[in-house]
């Protein structure tokens, strides 16, 4: 779920901001010290039937804190399908757990300043739930630890060689020349894995990998690191099927390959193409190294105002080619607004088009008469109405609920292939491929 929410509060926090925004202790955390693990509170379960344990674990880096860190004294609060509410404070550890029924909403509370406040809200939690929210992994050290400079071999007569290796932000250069990238702490600093590459003014691509590179010799010019002699390299593409028969139909496809764990980028494609039928194909050249595939596929329909549909599939293999079928995708969506009136976010679908989206993600941030600035980012299930209201702020919170003025309002449908709404919520997706679109 961590990755499904972190574009949606980033920007919560970018509308709400205001003032002068609390500062993170040292550790991430909101006096980590105070709260201790052993008192992370478990709500009564007197008069609940069929209830148990619900969980979050609360890290840092998406609204407040450092990627990685567990936050404390975070107020989290269940609401009960009844509105039953219980407050729970993260403990040291970032944990707070509640003994609830299932359809639980879990309200997580960011203070921010003394008036500027964001509230991520999750709905449909079930007994026996537990999930992470904010950002586990922590940064890796913005330090440069070495200078590797690498050393491509010429390839026909291109005179670019663009160089991708763990730890770096890349580098490039002439064939033959010694090509500096500064490498920083990561996990693989003693096992770096790199490729290179080139085009020719004929278009053709040839590349060339290293793995095990270690920074701590090949540091600095009197040490590259040299590629072997270049190989013709692979290809990469995809075909949509199923698409409608309306209008032209734009796809673009950007498409990487990984290896292992590092999340370094070692090939990537960008393409497009489109036209009038109801089958798109794109292809393009790619150095064929890794052992995970990444297909990001963006399909854009002019039937329905140019509205644009998303397809993310994550491979455990290295491939040349894949199949997405168009009918599974989300109805598109498009005019997406706020309706005062009802005091709802409204869109419009074209149903007669793919699927129901199981999952409405959605970013609201207002201002108040009084002078809080507010963000909220919501995870609910579809809802045929096409729409999406705020949900009731905690008490504690009441004097925030009402918006003088809505200052940013996005939305996002979703939907993984064969997958319900609560696969996603505590995410049990696997390798699923996700359609979303964006009213």
């Amino acid at each position: 779920m961590t990755r499904l929410r972190a574009s949606v509060a980033l920007l919560v926090v970018a509308a709400c901001h205001h003032g002068n925004p609390a500062t993170p202790d040292a550790s991430g955390g909101q006096d980590a010290t105070a709260v201790d693990a052993a008192q992370d509170a478990t709500t009564d379960s007197a008069g609940c039937v069929s209830c148990g344990a619900i969980t979050v674990t609360v890290y840092g880096g998406v609204i407040v804190g450092r990627s990685g860190t567990l936050l404390a004294n975070i107020p989290v609060y269940f609401v009960w399908p009844d509105q039953t509410t219980h407050e729970v404070t993260t403990g040291s550890d970032g944990v707070a757990t509640a003994v609830a029924p299932d359809d639980t909403e879990v309200v997580i509370v960011y203070e921010q300043s003394s008036t500027a406040y964001a509230f991520d809200v999750y709905e449909g939690l079930l007994v026996g739930d537990s999930f992470v929210e904010g950002d586990p992994d922590p940064p890796g050290s913005g330090t440069v630890q070495a200078t590797p400079y690498f050393t491509c071999p010429a390839w026909n007569d291109a005179t670019t060689c663009i160089v991708r290796a763990s730890c770096t932000g890349g580098t490039q250069g002439p064939p033959g020349a010694g090509l500096p990238a500064d490498a920083l702490g990561c996990a693989q600093f003693d096992a770096a894995n790199a490729v290179a590459y080139a085009t020719d003014s004929q278009g053709n691509m040839g590349y060339a990998s290293l793995t095990g590179i270690d920074y701590a010799t090949a540091n600095g010019a009197a040490n590259p690191v040299v590629f072997p002699a270049f190989q013709p390299a692979g290809t990469l593409g995809v075909t949509v099927t199923g698409l409608p028969a309306a209008g032209n139909k734009d796809l673009e496809l950007d498409g990487r390959y990984t290896i292992g764990s590092d999340p370094t980028i070692l090939g990537s494609i960008d393409v497009s193409g489109g036209g009038a039928s109801t089958t798109q194909s794109v292809t393009g050249a790619i150095p064929p190294f890794g052992d995970h595939t990444s297909i990001l596929a963006h399909v854009t329909l002019e039937s329905t105002s140019y509205s644009r549909i998303d397809y993310t599939q994550h491979l455990a293999q290295l491939v040349t080619t894949a199949p997405i079928d168009a009918t599974q995708m989300v109805h598109p969506a498009f005019d997406s607004h706020w309706d005062s009136v009802k005091a709802v976010v409204s869109w419009l679908e074209d149903t007669a088009i793919g699927t129901d989206p199981t999952t409405v993600t959605a970013s609201i941030a207002w201002m108040t008469s009084n002078g809080y600035s507010v963000g909220m980012a919501i995870y609910a299930p579809h809802s045929t109405t096409s729409s999406i209201a705020i949900p009731k702020l905690p008490a504690d919170y009441s004097q925030m609920a009402t918006p003088l003025q809505v200052l940013v309002q996005q939305v996002t449908l979703q939907s993984f292939v064969g997958k319900t709404y609560h696969d996603g919520l505590v995410g049990q997706t696997g390798d699923a491929p996700l359609w979303e679109t964006y009213p």
